[in-house]
């Protein structure tokens, strides 16, 4: 588990280059950690709840339910999804225009410090919605 300080440190840099971050989390003394496994899991506390565990899958979800309700954070995240996207998606197998595993462990380890990271579902809605806007 990081250090409280690596945490706020990590959300500090990344709010300094202008991306949406953990800030409410680590202001509201909330603590994240991270367990081990294949697709990684990354805990954050909710008020109300002892720990939420989230997914990819899960995380995925999630979005699309809350863009099924919301057509302009639809537009945002499917404009986010294809920035993501590997530039040579149709070249390989699942012929899916996913983004490289590399460039996302790349922008877990920048935003969160930790290239194992998966982001909470209101900060994926928050960067969204920024990115859309640009």
């Amino acid at each position: 588990m990081r250090s409280p300080t690596a945490m706020v440190m990590a959300v500090a840099t990344a709010r300094k280059r202008g991306a949406p971050g953990m800030w409410n989390t680590i202001e509201q003394g909330g603590t994240s950690r991270r367990q081990g496994g294949a697709g990684g899991t990354w805990e954050i506390p909710r008020p109300g709840v002892s720990w939420v565990t989230m997914s990819w899958v899960h995380l995925s979800l999630r979005l699309a339910a809350r863009a099924a309700l919301r057509p302009a954070l639809a537009r945002a995240l499917l404009v986010v999804a294809w920035r993501f996207r590997d530039r040579r998606w149709w070249r390989r197998a699942p012929f899916l225009p996913l983004p490289a595993r590399e460039y996302v462990r790349w922008r877990m380890y920048t935003a969160y410090g930790d290239a194992e990271a998966i982001p909470p579902v209101d900060d994926v809605i928050r960067y969204a919605r920024w990115a859309a806007a640009r």
